[in-house]
C-alpha cells in the first residue's frame, strides 16, 4: 500500500512538473522586430532603422538584399540602429543580426572586429520590406 502511495505522489509531482514546463512553453514571447522610419522611399533617399524588443548589448549586424545601388552608414551598430540609403527603384529586405560579443566598442572599432562578431552567440534576427519608388 505505502508503495502505491509513493508511486501516486511521484506520478503526480511528474505531471505537475510537465504542466508547468508546457505553460512556459506555449507562452507567447516578445520578438525581435526592426522597423524603419519610413517603408516607401524615393531613389536617394535614406530611412533611419530601429531594433525593438532586442537583446540588451548585442551588436546588430546589417544587411541589405540585394545589396546593390544601397549605402549602410554602418554595417555594424552597437546602438541597434542604422541609417541606409537606396538609390535606386526596388523592393529591399533590410535584414538585421543580434550578437552577444565578448568585446566591447573600443576593441572591437581595430582590426579585430571580425574577430569579435564571428565569436559572438546570435541571440536574435529580424528583417523588413522597403519599396524604392521613381
Amino acid at each position: 500500500m505505502k508503495a502505491i502511495h509513493s508511486f501516486a505522489t511521484v506520478f503526480v509531482l511528474m505531471m505537475a512538473i510537465a504542466a508547468s514546463c508546457q505553460k512556459e512553453a506555449s507562452g507567447t514571447r516578445d520578438k525581435t522586430t526592426v522597423s524603419g522610419s519610413k517603408s516607401q522611399v524615393s531613389p536617394g533617399e535614406s530611412i533611419q532603422f530601429t531594433v525593438k524588443k532586442g537583446t540588451t548589448g548585442a551588436v546588430s549586424k546589417w544587411t541589405v538584399s540585394p545589396a546593390t545601388n544601397v549605402q549602410i552608414s554602418r554595417p555594424v551598430s552597437w546602438d541597434q540602429t542604422n541609417t541606409i540609403r537606396f538609390n535606386q527603384a526596388g523592393t529591399y529586405t533590410v535584414n538585421v543580426e543580434l550578437k552577444k560579443v565578448w568585446c566591447d566598442s573600443v576593441a572591437a572599432s581595430h582590426p579585430g572586429m571580425d574577430t569579435c562578431l564571428n565569436s559572438g552567440t546570435v541571440t536574435a534576427t529580424a528583417s523588413t520590406i522597403v519599396e524604392v519608388k521613381n
